[in-house]
């Protein structure tokens, strides 16, 4: 088979990114997912997909650019949210694996970080001087989803908003919150 990896990495065993899928579907996989296929189909080449490719040629580091005049610039990773009635904070079913705030004004929510997936994204204000937040919410965004609010940079250098309901993951029943706290990933 003869392959153009010019957007590919060459590999040197290209078997064993087949025997893998192999394992796969003997082991009960019923449908395959077409990524995978994929996979075995490049690597019959000699060839894989190359990941900084994928974001464009951004590796992690710029992916997570952090303006330091812009301290909530970033990736973060959520460790608690804010009680609607008490404001207290409590451990979430299921945390936001990142949450990225560009210096360019844009943002993205994920759940599950996985490359360049996110699950919904959108533009961002910020106030320096009132400390508020302002988040587009669009129609990928979770039922509930409220994007105005506060923000600060605590002392332990944590993004807290508070306000502001990023939603729960998929529509699932989750308890609201008023809130959330990030630390950097």
């Amino acid at each position: 088979m003869d392959c153009d990896c010019e957007a590919l990495v060459p590999i040197t065993q290209p078997e064993t990114v087949c025997d893998n899928l192999k394992r796969l579907l003997n082991g009960g996989m019923k449908r395959p997912n077409a990524f995978l296929l994929l996979l075995c189909a490049l690597s019959l080449c000699g060839c894989v997909l190359d990941p900084g490719k994928s974001t464009g040629g951004m590796d992690t580091e710029e992916w997570c650019s952090k303006d330091v005049k812009r301290p909530w610039t970033g990736c973060w990773i959520e460790v608690a949210r804010l009680d609607c009635e008490s404001g207290q904070e409590f451990e979430p079913q299921e945390i936001i694996g990142e949450f990225r705030l560009t210096p360019d004004g844009r943002y993205s929510v994920t759940w599950t970080p996985f490359e360049t997936f996110v699950d919904y994204a959108g533009q961002y204000q910020v106030s320096e001087e009132d400390g508020t937040m302002e988040l587009t919410v669009g129609d990928r965004a979770p039922a509930g989803a409220k994007g105005q609010g506060r923000f600060s940079i605590t002392d332990q250098g944590d993004l807290l908003l508070e306000g502001i309901w990023l939603g729960a993951r998929y529509q699932r029943k989750e308890m609201e919150a008023c809130g959330h706290r990030f630390r950097p990933r």
